[in-house]
């Protein structure tokens, strides 16, 4: 599911030269009203006094790593993921072709590569990667699909992606250190006073930060 409405996106970008970013980021809001939609009808538990779906069977529920704790089978397939990424993007032929039309769209048409056909693969691999991040959420955490469930984390993504300087490795301990801070706000608020909004502001300064050192990397590689 999440590759296919990757791919209307990828069709926009390519047929129209919309940024992807821009097309998939507004596509997001109509993705949210399809799934409100649902779960105010067909797929909605009833008497729920919420939009929410019956719970799963639990059979279908992630098993947990570690008993009594909400550590379950999904972290091990995220980080699964981050390494196939790794070596999907440095070490096969189509990580590399994906690169250069990243880096050039001329360049790589000079190569021979086709921009078209790169981004309708990448933003298919990207929109399935999506996909099965809801899926673990709503498997391993919820058990049933909710209304607004995501709380934000694809705009939160882009941030860990930066941060973590686009290469899948280094985005594992940066989407920790996101995680560990959105998860500690309210802890801090309610045991030491401090505002959870100060989360917000460590947040935007660190990718300032980091923005900052990779465009003075930039110029100094130029």
């Amino acid at each position: 599911g999440g590759a296919g409405w990757a791919s209307i996106g990828a069709g926009i970008r390519v047929a129209r030269g919309v940024n992807e970013v821009l097309v998939t980021l507004l596509m997001n809001f109509i993705a949210l009203l399809i799934v409100a939609e649902l779960l105010h009808g067909r797929l909605g538990e009833e008497g729920a006094g919420f939009p929410q779906s019956p719970l799963f069977e639990g059979n279908a529920w992630l098993p947990k790593l570690v008993p009594g704790t909400d550590l379950h089978l999904g972290i091990a397939i995220a980080l699964l993921a981050a390494l196939a990424g790794y070596y999907l993007l440095w070490h096969t032929t189509l990580g590399f072709r994906w690169r250069v039309a990243g880096a050039s769209e001329p360049a790589a048409r000079y190569a021979g590569i086709s921009p078209g056909r790169t981004v309708f693969g990448l933003m298919a691999s990207a929109g399935a990667l999506a996909g099965l991040a809801g899926a673990i959420e709503c498997l391993g955490v919820h058990y049933r699909l909710i209304e607004g469930f995501s709380a934000g984390f694809g705009f939160n993504a882009v941030a860990v992606a930066l941060m973590g300087g686009l290469n899948p490795i280094f985005v594992v301990p940066s989407a920790l250190f996101f995680g560990f801070l959105e998860t500690g706000a309210l802890a801090m608020q309610r045991q030491v006073g401090v505002p959870s909004s100060l989360v917000l502001v460590i947040q935007g300064l660190t990718m300032v930060f980091v923005l900052s050192g990779l465009g003075r990397a930039g110029g100094q590689k130029v």
